[in-house]
């Protein structure tokens, strides 16, 4: 499963890397890093979420996209 998990990672860092390039990102290495730590920080809160609350996961994920949007 650890190999699996590996090959997914580094598939999923080169195709994003691929499309940022083509799109014509400067820095598309930095921006993987960073879409790749927002797309793994939004799962891991939907999995996870702050509070017990019902609906809490979908507030606290709105919460963090507005953050990085603004």
């Amino acid at each position: 499963m650890e190999a699996e998990t590996e090959w997914m990672g580094t598939s999923t860092r080169t195709i994003v890397t691929a499309a940022l390039t083509r799109a014509g990102v400067a820095e598309a290495e930095l921006e993987t890093e960073r879409l790749l730590a927002l797309i793994s920080g939004l799962a891991f809160e939907l999995a996870y979420p702050h509070g017990a609350g019902e609906g809490t996961a979908d507030r606290v994920v709105r919460h963090h996209i507005a953050t990085i949007v603004h």
